[in-house]
């Protein structure tokens, strides 16, 4: 199993902090109101010692959606953060707490945990805040849309639009805020670079500068939790043969030939440390350019949809083609439990011809 790493949800604090300047204005914002909301970032960020709050995130890409829901607590003067699941249910339990040097991580349903050496560098997160969020208003257009109610409570709403197009992958970040407290109450985040992505998150039952508890920052797992390393152990065994590659793994490896002159070269099998196959790169060539088809179990795991990206037929499943660089690309589909990655430096025809050779 491999370790779960969880953001830090630091983007509660820039969903605060921006509205905090935007209040007052209407429409976009000029260049001397952009400033004077910078300038009051920073101050504001001296104000605030750390928060506490619910965040309830789903991201949303074509039909499907994945919603989470953590309390989180965040000091901004040491960088210590908490963060327990409540959702969805099969991580219910989970906590995640860093105590300024080290990261403990553990997962209840397993009753397994996993630390790691942490160091941050430089000053407290407040000040690196302070210099993000100064960066970010200089890098963005702020549109005040004045004020508007959210399941019951007015807030302030502004829209952030990057001002270079080509810059990052989001395209616009809405905000709404809360006008008595100014506490964030949502953000959404569009992004056209991975196609329909839309991420929404909600703040409830929020509290800035609060008193932390003793212990906040702590986790003492149960006693009868296991340890595991965090590092993940992978073996590599390489075949020259076809026939004792299919022979080695529980997966439909691909015939010795393929469309398009291309034969089986070499494969590379990648274990588990208890010696599994977990995936198989395989190697063909025509003499003049390489192909490689990668094998692993198909999983229900959610697939990011990129901008470019083709829906087309291999072998009669559906598949997606994605191009990279100019003479690159990919096509993904699975079938029966395996999932296929064909990839090389070939003309998308050929590339699907070849794809359509590999059969299931």
């Amino acid at each position: 199993m491999s370790p779960k790493r969880k953001a830090l949800p630091a983007l509660a604090v820039a969903a605060l902090l921006v509205l905090a300047g935007c209040a007052g204005f209407a429409g976009q914002l000029d260049d001397d109101q952009q400033q004077q909301v910078a300038d009051r970032l920073a101050d504001r960020l001296e104000e605030l010692d750390g928060f506490e709050a619910t965040m309830t995130t789903e991201v949303e890409t074509g039909d499907r959606s994945v919603t989470s829901k953590a309390d989180v607590a965040v000091d901004l003067r040491t960088g210590e953060y908490r963060m327990e699941t409540l959702q969805p249910e099969q991580n219910a339990g989970d906590v995640t707490v860093y105590n300024g040097s080290a990261m403990i991580s553990y997962d209840e349903s397993e009753n397994v945990y996993h630390t790691f050496d942490v160091e941050m560098d430089g000053p407290a997160m407040g000040s690196n805040l302070s210099a993000q969020f100064d960066q970010l208003v200089e890098q963005t257009d702020v549109i005040y849309n004045g004020t508007e109610t959210v399941e019951g409570t007015e807030a302030h709403k502004a829209t952030l639009v990057p001002t270079n197009e080509s810059d990052g992958f989001v395209d616009s970040v809405t905000l709404w805020v809360e006008t008595d407290r100014m506490v964030p109450v949502k953000m959404e985040m569009e992004s056209s670079a991975m196609a329909n992505l839309t991420t929404t998150v909600t703040f409830s039952d929020v509290e800035l500068n609060p008193e932390f508890e003793a212990g906040t920052f702590e986790f003492d797992p149960p006693a009868d939790a296991t340890y595991e390393d965090n590092v993940v152990e992978t073996e590599t065994e390489t075949y020259e043969d076809r026939d004792e590659l299919a022979s080695a793994v529980d997966l439909d490896v691909p015939p010795a030939e393929l469309p398009e002159g291309f034969s089986f070269e070499d494969a590379t099998v990648f274990e588990s440390e208890s010696g599994e196959p977990r995936s198989v790169m395989v190697d063909y060539s025509d003499g003049e350019h390489d192909v490689t088809v990668s094998l692993s179990e198909a999983t229900d795991a959610m697939q990011v949809e990129m901008e470019g990206d083709e829906q087309v037929t291999v072998d009669g499943h559906d598949a997606t083609y994605r191009s990279v660089g100019d003479s690159t690309g990919n096509v993904v589909w699975s079938c029966n439990g395996t999932e296929y990655v064909v990839f090389g430096n070939l003309e998308k025809s050929t590339l699907l011809s070849v794809a359509d050779g590999i059969g299931c």
